[in-house]
């Protein structure tokens, strides 16, 4: 009996160190040649002027962040699209991104946000409305003006690929005025390479 109790913890150890490091618990440096793309390619999209357009726009609202958390509490826990949702997703930026996206296999989502961390534009609904606290945003705009973001390569458990995330800055003019992530999925852009 001890021995089975034995061979089947054994077992166990082998299955659980053979298992893809989960989201949360390591991760490693984006591969070289995906930095390179960010910086040589990815970059230019914040000077995109249908991007800065709509960026400028929403800055100048001046939004209530009283309703901003309202509606991003309203968006986390809305499973699905819901009508409140349609116009970031179906207006003239929100087509560009998505027409972005198609282009390459490695577009996993294209978000648009602007000096707040508020969502102006995306080419799929995103998990929350305000993304202040995410690592793309607070990279850009609060490290160096204007610096590029590329995250370390992560395991996504939802999608169950292993995913980089960058972070361009949005330009008006030489200032920054809000920020795009792009999720790029790691084996898909490894194999145009």
């Amino acid at each position: 009996m001890e021995i089975l109790m034995k061979k089947e913890l054994c077992l166990i150890l082998f299955v659980m160190a053979c298992l893809p490091i989960r989201e949360g618990f390591s991760a490693e440096p984006a591969p070289p040649a995906l930095v390179q793309y960010a910086r040589q390619n990815l970059a230019q999209l914040g000077r995109s002027p249908v991007i800065v357009k709509e960026v400028s726009n929403q800055n100048s609202r001046n939004l209530n962040m009283d309703e901003v958390k309202r509606n991003d509490d309203r968006w986390r826990s809305t499973r699905g699209i819901a009508e409140f949702m349609r116009p970031l997703m179906n207006s003239q930026c929100a087509g560009y991104l998505r027409a972005i996206q198609k282009s390459k296999k490695y577009f996993m989502d294209i978000t648009v946000v602007d000096s707040r961390g508020v969502s102006v534009a995306m080419s799929e609904k995103t998990r929350e409305y305000w993304h202040r606290d995410r690592e793309f945003f607070t990279q850009v705009m609060n490290g160096a003006e204007g610096s590029l973001f590329v995250g370390d390569m992560e395991f996504d458990t939802s999608l169950q690929i292993y995913m980089v995330h960058v972070g361009v800055p949005v330009y008006e003019g030489d200032r920054v005025i809000g920020a795009i992530s792009i999720g790029i999925d790691v084996d898909q852009f490894e194999k145009t390479l």
